[in-house]
């Protein structure tokens, strides 16, 4: 979705200055149902001019990284994709660090044993708690080598793919991680990311005392009375967590 800017609108920016140039597009930092990346020749053509750019269903975000270069706002549902991409913004060294140190096992491991890394990545991911930072490095690692790159929880909430043996195994990781910390990647996400969050509805402007920087759209619920609030194991007190 793209809009003209509006004047007075509180909310809070990392866009870069405007020099006329286009950042380096760049490929999705990994895969996600529905990713459009296939769709890009049709989809890059028809984006208008624009200075702003919301994505209220972020996903892989392969039509920002390819297509958008102006103040942007990415939203998603999922605590550890939105976990995930602020990591990468941030340059968040924990986050490198133990993503090397796994890739550091990977490259030492023989292949036939290299899916014993990958259980026990899962296991640690099930037993962690929501948006921390080698839970989102995990994640990540997990989307890289589950079986069909799927993403699946059981009843009770915990992550049950397998290995994805016959391609995952011979997977290059450091190349991959590598690319979270590429010029192109670190440009894109430094200068345009502006807005992570994992609110699903309605947004507005809000210029609260005690919003901190990329804090200040807050979430807006459209309920009728008699509608009795969702329960959800994301939510605190009530709350979609908010970066």
């Amino acid at each position: 979705m793209v809009g003209p800017v509006s004047d007075g609108a509180d909310v809070q920016t990392a866009s870069r200055e405007r020099t006329g140039s286009r950042l380096t597009p760049c490929r999705p930092l990994l895969k996600w149902p529905g990713g459009k990346r296939s769709e890009l020749p049709l989809i890059a053509p028809r984006v208008p001019e624009h200075s702003r750019y919301f994505e209220p269903f972020f996903g892989g975000g392969s039509v920002y990284f390819d297509a958008i270069d102006a103040e942007s706002h990415a939203n998603d549902l999922h605590p550890d994709l939105m976990e995930f991409y602020r990591c990468v913004k941030n340059d968040d060294e924990r986050f490198f660090q133990h993503l090397y140190s796994i890739v550091e096992d990977w490259e030492r491991a023989p292949l036939v044993g290299r899916d014993a890394i990958y259980y026990e990545c899962r296991e640690r991911y099930n037993a962690s708690a929501p948006t921390t930072v080698q839970r989102a490095a995990d994640f990540f690692l997990l989307r890289e080598l589950a079986y069909g790159g799927m993403f699946r929880v059981n009843a009770n909430g915990r992550f049950n793919v397998p290995f994805g043996r016959a391609y995952a195994k011979n997977k290059n990781l450091r190349e991959k991680v590598d690319h979270l910390r590429s010029e192109a990647v670190v440009a894109k996400c430094s200068a345009s990311i502006c807005r992570l969050s994992t609110s699903p509805t309605s947004w507005t402007a809000s210029s609260s005392a005690g919003t901190t920087s990329c804090s200040s759209i807050r979430r807006t619920t459209h309920r009728s009375p008699s509608t009795t609030p969702s329960t959800s194991p994301n939510r605190t007190n009530g709350a979609w967590p908010r970066l």
